[in-house]
């Protein structure tokens, strides 16, 4: 099959064929606004020929029911805008993961915006699709392997739009603004927002996301005013890890996770003890605001000594707040005072009378408020 060139605007190509490449570059180039394809399948013999085998220079093509295999390099290449997809399989040989199967990209001043995936499937994690500067892609509803929306100049972000009720089985990386991702089904993955050092903001990680256990969810430092639902991803046994600044700037929901707070003094020398002294705690996240709950088990040798005693928390506290918990002795329970100071990651306790037993019941800390509530089984 030799090469086709459709240069001329709104032109249709509309034939039950297999065009198989016979030399390097592209089979089909559409060069002219608003062309389609229909019921075509394009092999790209790359076995014999390297290229892609789509390119799209104009905006407003479309591709309905088309199928692309076998690329050496990519089933499709876009910049042009407004590039429609609608099902086929759009598959690449390369098997290095550096390639993707579907690529929106522009090198221009203006931007490869509008860009629709509907119903499609790939073949391989290694493959999948790029969305790359200046340029953005709503995908639904398809199956693909890596997903990367790359931003080259961070003083004009572009949105990924959404990507929402997919299969996603390769590696992700948003580093575009307003980028929203729900109901996708996520294999093992590494899953990384933000790039560490731009702002980026609009991010939205839904409720109805799963990925699968194994995986790694990292948000990075610069990402701000976004939403990130991460039930799931806790569940599951994978704990995100965020960069400076990301705790403060966005809102976070999150099941409960167990952490180990520390035990120390402050102006003098209690001690919770040795033989059969405990410590425990947990926290979870509500937008922005993190509620902690912890026990302390005093064991042989414990100490109240002179002074105050006080836990960790989690993380620091925006404000300033005094409180109060709970002291458990031979199943009668002594209140006593707390406090958390502005900027602290640790809460103080006064006036506890030699207890056995101490429960912390329900902190909420940074960064929106911090205040100690003494509910009856110590969590919130």
């Amino acid at each position: 099959m030799t090469k086709i060139l459709i240069s001329e605007d709104y032109q249709v190509l509309n034939v039950a064929a297999q065009m198989v490449k016979e030399a390097a570059g592209e089979i089909l180039t559409f060069s002219g606004r608003g062309d389609q394809a229909c019921q075509l399948l394009l092999e790209g013999n790359s076995a014999n020929f390297t290229g892609d085998n789509i390119a799209v220079t104009a905006p407003d093509a479309a591709f309905y029911g088309v199928t692309s295999q076998h690329a050496e390099d990519r089933a499709l290449k876009g910049t042009g805008a407004r590039t429609q997809i609608f099902g086929g399989v759009w598959q690449t040989d390369d098997q290095t993961g550096s390639g993707y199967d579907l690529e929106f990209v522009t090198g221009g001043d203006y931007g490869n915006d509008y860009n629709v995936v509907v119903g499609i499937g790939t073949s391989q994690a290694t493959g999948g699709i790029l969305v790359g500067e200046l340029a953005n892609a709503v995908i639904l509803g398809s199956q693909f392997g890596k997903l990367t929306a790359e931003i080259g100049d961070p003083e004009t972000p572009d949105g990924l739009g959404r990507v929402v009720a997919n299969r996603i089985t390769g590696d992700i990386t948003i580093e575009k603004s307003f980028a929203q991702l729900d109901l996708n089904a996520i294999g093992t993955v590494d899953l990384v927002f933000g790039n560490g050092t731009d702002p980026f903001s609009g991010h939205y990680y839904g409720p109805g996301n799963n990925i699968a256990n194994g995986s790694t969810f990292e948000i990075k430092a610069g990402v701000q005013e976004s939403r990130f639902w991460l039930h799931q991803v806790y569940e599951a046994g994978i704990a995100p890890t965020f960069g400076a600044s990301v705790l403060v700037n966005n809102d976070i929901w999150h099941g409960r996770i167990a952490y180990t707070p520390t035990f120390g003094a402050a102006g003098g020398s209690p001690s919770i003890g040795t033989t059969g002294a405990t410590i425990e705690g947990h926290y979870s996240r509500a937008g922005k605001e993190v509620f902690v709950d912890g026990k302390i088990h005093f064991g042989t040798g414990a100490n109240f000594g002179s002074g105050y005693m006080y836990v960790t928390l989690p993380f620091k506290s925006a404000f300033r707040a005094l409180g109060n918990g709970m002291a458990v002795i031979g199943g009668t329970s002594y209140p006593f005072s707390m406090q958390v100071g502005p900027g602290d990651n640790k809460a103080t306790l006064f006036n506890v009378s030699s207890p056995t037993s101490l429960r912390t019941p329900g902190c909420r800390v940074a960064p929106a408020r911090c205040i100690w509530n003494s509910t009856p089984d110590g969590r919130l």
